[in-house]
Parts: C-alpha cells; sequence; structure tokens
C-alpha cells in the first residue's frame, strides 16, 4: 500500500514538474498577453483552427453531430472537419469541460473562449506530450534522467511551437506517434499488445489524416527495429507481424465509427492533383541557426560525434532516425509521401525530433564517454559551421538571430565547465532543460511574432479590427439577421478574404474554408459555373459572383461590401450604410426548395455559355442525365474590335508591359442589356508572383504559376454593369489569353422564373428536412437547395426514394403523383455498419483484455 502511495506521489511529481516546465516554455506568450498578443497564427490560426473549435462547439452542444446549414451552403460537418476536431480527443475532452459549466452556470461559450484557452490548451498539451515521451524513453530502458531530459528535448523543440500556433491538430501527432511506438516496442519486447491496440484505435479516432502520417511512421519504424535489436529477448519477427496486424484490424475496427466517414468525406473532396515537378534535393532550411520546424542542436550533435555510444544498440538506432531524418528532410519526395504524395510538406517530422532526444538520452545515460576536449572540439567546429550556414541564408538576420550563437556559445562554455571540473551527470542534465526553455521563448519571440508580415502571430486588436471582426461589421450582421425573411434566406460578407467570416461572426453565409469540402460544390464553383470567388485558391469557397440568377436561385437575400466597391449585383438596392460599408438587399428570390417539369440533360449544355446554365436552372432543373427540355440558346455578342493598352497580344499570348495593362474590348449592347456575362481563358506564364486580374469593376487575384493551391481551372466568368467597353486589366507580366466571348443579360428569364415558379412547402433543419408537395403529374422533380452528399437519404410516404444530383452539386428528388410527404435524413456515409463494428471490435478488445489478466493471475 505505502510502495503504491510512493509510486503515485513520484508520478504526480513528475507531471507536475513537466508542467511547471511547459509553462515557463510557453513563458514569452504568457508575458505578451496583457499585451494582445495571442499564441495563434494570423491565416489558418485564425481562419480554421479557432473558428473551427467554436462551430463545431457550438454545434455538438446543440446536440447537433453529423451535417450543418451554415457550415458553407451545407454540409456534412462530422465527416468533412474531421480532419480538425469533429473526433480529435484533445479537443473532445476541452469541449466536454466547457459543456458541464455551461450547463451548471450562465457562461456562455464563444469564439473569445477558444482564444482565453490558447494557451492552457498548448500548456497542458506539451505536458501530455513530456509524459508520454517520458514514459517511451523508459520503456527503451533509459534511465530516468535520461528519459526526462530526452521528453524535454523531444516536448520543447519547435516543432511543437510552430506547429501549435499555426495548425495545433499536427501537434497532436508528437502525442499519439510515441503512443504507438510504446505500443510497438511492447509487442517487440515480448509485453501486452493492449498499448498498441489503443493507440492504433484512438489515432484512427483522433485524425484520419494524422492517421496516415503516424501508421505510415510505424511502419517505418517496424522496419527498423527488426534489423536493430536493443534487447537480447525480442519477439521473432513473425510473432510480432501476427501481433501487428491483428492489433492493427483491431485498432482500425474499434475507431471505424469514426475513420471510414471521415475518409468518405476526404474521398468527396476536390483538390486537383499536384503537377510540379518535386526536385530531388531541396536545401532551403537552415536547421542549424534559422529553423523553420526541425532544429538540431549542438548538444545532439556533439552526442552523435561521441564513438564509444555507437557501440549501444539503441544509440545506433536512434542515430540511424536522427541522421536518416535529417537527411531525408531536405528530400522533398519524402514530405510528400507523407502527405499522400502531393505537395511536400514536413509534417511528419517528429519522428526525427524523437531520434534527435533519444540520441542524447542514450548517451546522457553514458556520461562517462563525454570527454572535454572531444566536446570542446566538435562544439566550436559545429559553432563555426552554424555561422558559415548563417551567412549564406538570406532570410537570417543577424540582428535578433544572433541570440542562438549566444545560447550556443553559453552552452559550450557550460558543458566545457562541466566536463573539466566535476563531471556532473547532473549539472549537464540542467543546462541542456535551461538550454532548452530559453530556445523555447527565443524561438517564439524572434519566429512567431512578426505581425507587420501578415503570416505570423496575432493579436486581439487584429481580431477586433475590419480585417476579421469589427464591431461595425458585427452591427450590420445584426441587421441582415434581423430582417431575413426565412430560415434559407443567406447573406453574402465575407470579411478580407477570410472565407470562414459566417462562422466567426455567426450567421448563415456563403464561404468556407476547410481543407475537406463537398468536391461537387467546388467542381460547380470553378469548373460548371465558373463563379469568381475575388481570390483563386484551393480549399474553399465564396459568394456567388455578384450573379444575381445564381443569388436568387440561392436565396441571398443580403450582399454586403466595402463602400468602395463598385460591383453590386443587379436588382440589389442598398438598405444600410455605416462609416465603411454597404448593405444590399434583394427580396424577390426563387422558393429554396421548388417544384419543376423542366429538365435540362448536363451533358447537352457542357459546351454552352454559363449564362445558358443559370438559364436552365431558372427555368427548371439541370439534371445528370435526364432531359424533355431543350436548352435555349445565348447568343453572343459580336465583338466589334479589341485594342491593347501597354500591352502586345496575339489573340492567345498577353505580354503585359506595364501595370495595369491589358484589353479593351468594344462592343454595342441591346439597350435592354442590364450586364454582361464576360467570359475568357486566362493563365499566367512563369507568375512568380500573385497576380490581379480586373474586368471593368469587378476585381479577382490568380496564384502564381507554381503555387500548390492553384485550382487548375484558368476559364473564368464576370458578370459585369452594362458597358461599350469592357476593361481587361493585369499586373506586368505574361499570360495565355483566349477564347474571350461576351454575352448580354436583360434578366427577363429570371423575371419569368419569379413569376412562375412553384414552390414547396418543406422546412430544413441541419441534418433534416421534412414537408408535403403535392403534384399533378409523375415527371417532376422537387429542387432543393442542400448540396448533394453521401450520407443523405430521402423517403416519399414512407418509402425510400433515389436522390439525384442537379444543377451540378445539389439534391433534386423525383416525385410521384399526387401527395408527396417527404423526409430527408443525413447521417454520416455508412454510419450505422461502422458503429456496428466499433462496437464488435471493443467487446472483442474488452474480452481479449479480460482474458490476459486472468491468464497472467493464473501464471502468478
Amino acid at each position: 500500500m505505502f510502495q503504491n502511495q510512493s509510486r503515485w506521489k513520484q508520478k504526480g511529481l513528475l507531471i507536475a514538474s513537466m508542467l511547471l516546465i511547459s509553462i515557463v516554455a510557453h513563458g514569452f506568450f504568457i508575458w505578451q498577453q496583457p499585451n494582445g498578443f495571442v499564441m495563434k497564427g494570423i491565416n489558418d490560426g485564425l481562419s480554421q483552427m479557432l473558428p473551427f473549435k467554436q462551430f463545431i462547439y457550438k454545434n455538438y452542444s446543440q446536440g447537433n453531430f453529423f451535417y450543418a446549414d451554415d457550415f458553407g451552403i451545407g454540409g456534412g460537418i462530422f465527416s468533412q472537419l474531421a480532419y480538425y476536431f469533429t473526433t480529435n480527443i484533445f479537443f473532445l475532452i476541452v469541449a466536454s469541460l466547457l459543456f458541464i459549466v455551461e450547463s451548471i452556470t450562465k457562461y456562455q461559450v464563444d469564439l473569445n473562449t477558444w482564444v482565453q484557452l490558447i494557451l492552457p490548451m498548448s500548456i497542458l498539451k506539451q505536458t501530455a506530450i513530456l509524459v508520454v515521451a517520458y514514459t517511451y524513453f523508459k520503456t527503451m530502458k533509459l534511465s530516468k534522467k535520461a528519459s526526462y531530459v530526452g521528453a524535454v528535448i523531444y516536448g520543447l523543440s519547435p516543432f511543437f511551437f510552430r506547429h501549435e500556433m499555426y495548425w495545433d491538430i499536427l501537434t497532436d501527432a508528437m502525442f499519439w506517434l510515441v503512443l504507438l511506438l510504446i505500443g510497438i516496442e511492447k509487442i517487440i519486447r515480448k509485453e501486452s499488445s493492449t498499448t498498441f491496440v489503443v493507440a492504433v484505435a484512438l489515432i484512427f479516432i483522433n485524425n484520419f489524416y494524422l492517421a496516415y502520417v503516424n501508421l505510415l511512421i510505424g511502419f517505418f519504424y517496424i522496419i527498423i527495429r527488426l534489423f536493430i535489436h536493443c534487447t537480447q529477448h525480442e519477439l521473432s519477427v513473425k510473432k510480432q507481424l501476427q501481433r501487428y496486424l491483428s492489433g492493427g484490424l483491431l485498432g482500425l475496427g474499434i475507431g471505424c465509427f469514426a475513420f471510414i466517414p471521415a475518409a468518405m468525406g476526404y474521398l468527396h473532396n476536390s483538390r486537383p492533383p499536384y503537377k510540379d515537378a518535386i526536385p530531388l534535393i531541396d536545401i532551403q532550411d537552415n536547421i542549424l541557426s534559422n529553423p523553420r520546424i526541425l532544429w538540431l542542436p549542438v548538444f545532439v550533435v556533439v552526442a552523435l560525434s561521441i564513438k564509444k555510444l555507437y557501440q549501444n544498440k539503441t544509440f545506433q538506432f536512434f542515430a540511424i532516425v536522427a541522421i536518416g531524418g535529417t537527411v531525408l528532410h531536405f528530400i522533398p519526395y519524402v514530405g510528400s509521401m507523407f502527405n499522400g504524395f502531393s505537395a511536400p510538406q514536413n509534417r511528419w517530422e517528429a519522428i526525427v525530433v524523437l531520434g534527435y532526444a533519444g540520441v542524447f538520452a542514450v548517451a546522457i545515460d553514458h556520461f562517462e564517454y563525454w570527454k572535454a576536449r572531444h566536446v570542446i572540439r566538435t562544439s566550436t567546429v559545429f559553432l563555426i559551421f552554424m555561422l558559415i550556414v548563417s551567412f549564406i541564408d538570406p532570410t537570417f538576420k543577424w540582428g535578433k538571430d544572433s541570440v542562438i550563437f549566444i545560447m550556443t556559445a553559453l552552452w559550450i562554455i557550460g558543458i566545457s565547465f562541466v566536463l573539466t571540473k566535476r563531471k556532473s551527470q547532473n549539472s549537464a542534465i540542467l543546462f541542456v532543460i535551461i538550454f532548452m526553455i530559453g530556445y523555447a521563448n527565443v524561438f517564439q519571440a524572434i519566429r512567431l511574432t512578426e505581425v507587420d508580415k501578415n503570416s505570423y502571430a496575432s493579436t486581439t486588436q487584429f481580431m477586433a479590427s475590419d480585417k476579421y471582426n469589427s464591431s461595425e461589421q458585427q452591427r450590420l450582421i445584426q441587421y441582415m439577421k434581423h430582417h431575413l425573411t426565412n430560415d434559407t434566406a443567406r447573406i453574402d460578407w465575407m470579411a478580407d478574404d477570410r472565407n470562414n467570416t459566417p462562422i466567426v461572426q455567426d450567421f448563415k453565409g456563403e464561404s468556407v474554408y476547410s481543407s475537406v469540402l463537398n468536391g461537387d460544390v467546388l467542381n460547380m464553383y470553378q469548373r460548371d459555373l465558373q463563379i469568381d470567388m475575388g481570390k483563386e485558391s484551393v480549399s474553399r469557397y465564396a459568394t456567388l459572383g455578384a450573379r444575381t440568377n445564381l443569388m436568387s436561385l440561392w436565396q441571398t437575400q443580403f450582399y454586403m461590401r466595402k463602400n468602395s466597391n463598385q460591383s453590386i449585383p443587379y436588382h440589389y438596392n442598398l438598405v444600410k450604410s455605416s462609416k465603411n460599408y454597404n448593405v444590399y438587399e434583394n427580396k424577390e428570390l426563387l422558393p429554396a426548395f421548388r417544384v419543376t417539369d423542366a429538365l435540362y440533360s448536363a451533358t447537352d449544355l457542357e459546351n454552352k455559355p454559363v449564362l445558358a446554365k443559370e438559364h436552365a436552372m431558372l427555368q427548371g432543373v439541370i439534371t445528370e442525365d435526364k432531359q424533355n427540355t431543350q436548352v435555349s440558346k445565348v447568343p453572343a455578342t459580336p465583338i466589334k474590335k479589341i485594342n491593347t493598352v501597354n500591352a502586345k497580344w496575339n489573340g492567345d499570348i498577353l505580354n503585359v508591359q506595364k501595370e495595369n495593362g491589358g484589353l479593351d474590348i468594344h462592343i454595342a449592347p441591346s439597350q435592354n442589356t442590364k450586364d454582361l456575362y464576360v467570359q475568357f481563358h486566362i493563365e499566367g506564364i512563369h507568375q512568380k508572383e500573385s497576380f490581379n486580374l480586373q474586368v471593368n469593376e469587378d476585381q479577382t487575384m490568380r496564384k502564381r504559376s507554381k503555387s500548390i493551391y492553384r485550382t487548375g481551372y484558368n476559364d473564368l466568368t464576370f458578370d459585369i454593369n452594362r458597358a461599350n467597353t469592357i476593361h481587361i486589366r493585369l499586373s506586368k507580366g505574361k499570360y495565355h489569353l483566349s477564347k474571350i466571348q461576351v454575352y448580354e443579360e436583360n434578366y427577363s428569364t429570371l423575371a419569368n422564373s419569379l413569376k412562375n415558379s412553384k414552390s414547396a412547402d418543406i422546412k430544413w433543419q441541419n441534418n433534416h428536412a421534412n414537408g408535403v408537395v403535392k403534384t399533378t403529374n409523375s415527371h417532376q422533380m422537387l429542387v432543393t437547395p442542400i448540396p448533394y452528399e453521401k450520407g443523405w437519404t430521402a423517403q416519399i410516404n414512407g418509402k425510400k426514394v433515389a436522390i439525384e444530383k442537379v444543377n451540378y452539386a445539389y439534391m433534386g428528388i423525383p416525385l410521384m403523383n399526387g401527395v408527396n410527404n417527404i423526409e430527408l435524413y443525413y447521417e454520416p456515409p455508412y454510419w450505422k455498419i461502422c458503429l456496428l463494428i466499433s462496437l464488435i471490435s471493443i467487446v472483442l478488445f474488452s474480452y481479449g483484455v479480460y482474458r490476459q489478466r486472468k491468464r497472467n493471475k493464473l501464471l502468478k
């Protein structure tokens, strides 16, 4: 009993000390918090991480787990946001505690709550990483001291702070990876498979993308360990493989309920394949004195230079991981492989940091091999090499960046003193821990807080500005929300290219930014309807390009823009103004749910102008394979002449010689024309920077030629006000510009549709829609504003019916003659089957653990 108390006391002290280290390691942001600094990146941190935490919490706390009608224009949050937090275990623990607090008090969780929790959540997660890393090194049979310092090197690395700042989902990998490796080691060392199964299950549940990364790392870890035996009594290869396979399948079965829906959401995503050439070697990262993610500290190099340590098998293993991982860091193909063979990303390198930590931890356990002259010589050579690399590195700044040289020099002096005077292992460990804590704060101060560059730390002042969520914007949003005419009406507004503005400002909008989205919606925007979103980029959609036909189709009641904006949709009238913004309203909207018998074929419309597609959707519905209505022709407007302005053009290649050069296109539109639809193909040729494109009052931005965020769609359509001259203006540079066509729109088709459309009394809220529709024939279809997505089921009069994809990205329901009692319901794809598999797997796992414990008792 007293031994157990002592053991728990030691564990408590261990955790408490690691919590203290984590707090001190976050000292810079704790110190800067009163000055408004927020430990969250100004781009993805504020655009995705914080908003999604609040958004998911809001839906979960309301009992809505699967689908949200305000996730963009509607989407399956359980599957599409599984890349982020819907099944993220660290998030769910915090969210559960918040729900309890909110339930028993008057406190209301909002976005600011998650801002206040940034530091506490980061500190606690880092503490958990330190504890699990310590456990791993103990599993590798290192001493407590060595395990402790190894855990600190791993947990306090720049890898943690950079990812926690920008994409905190990625720091989860540091925890789950080490837990997986503990499970692997326990199998190798003839212990229980329980930890391995639990780790695999939790990895599959936590994040399907990180499951791919971590399990791939685990696979290579197993391969290396098959050849390097750290102990004399390891399980045979055959039995190891049997336990990996059975345990892995059992873990997958337990995590099936989360993993399969997430994988289905990913497969339904649409992202252009990465086609750029990947270089064999890319040495762009200074990992010695100016690291972004991977940092190679001096004491690891010193440990790697001690020859006697290579007699130790565990050291050999960590040295292979450390040296091999460092080399692979500069081979982009490896980053591509760990990113699903897409654009190279360095999200896999937690294992390299663990290798560094393991190298030093083993070296500490053999401190008798450390010799003063050798250490001083190696450290001095390393310091000189740091200087040389820093002179070559154009991003290195000799002012603030020189701090790392001072710290390295101080460590060399300190370790030299230890080795020549006292030979104290404790002092060496203390020096490294202090060094890691110091550099963690230095890294935060000089790498993560350059606000002026618009890519680093955010501030509370920025979050309250018009670039994110100002009080002026909030007042106008409240006005629009109060005046929405129905539950399906939407607001077209986005602050400063932030597609998740509707989530941040809490309104039903038309934009969203997420790594996994409904692929049909993305294709509709980029390929089928060529909707200009103001900025080219993958994994997002926004606005309806100020195109009144589409805005009426999909219930866009309000349109808000800065008062300097000249692109105002036809039929939208100014209803409210503030100092910086105007709000426009259109009350003449088509019914959200419509009944039609005019069916157009998507195949017939494939090569027709975008305006013809809009007219087809206004008059009826575009289906994938049915047709009973002839497509109306939309003739192109004759172009009288085209003049170049500070440019040369041969009908295909446009060479813009000065800023804002381009083409002037002269036409003679009809008197009743209200708007012009201008279509053309444009693509930058060797554009090193993103370029601006302006067509009269419309402006957009296109990505540079080698950007990994290019959409790959270069046929564009702009809806502009009636004019005799169309001005196409571009940044200086060379472009492919061809297939220019102009079409006239007088909105007579929209007027007729508003007059003749038959509405359906259907109510839609999140994952459920229902109502009654009466028809007079069996060739009619219910057209919905709900995006087509696997997981929806439809019943008419209690019988299941097929759902069709219509209007490129929406759901259509074929109706029967007479009364149609309609029920629509969404749950994640294969949800019930996956849940059953998970439950069976949990039962099998629990039974296996029970039998193992029973067997162990009998053996005792």
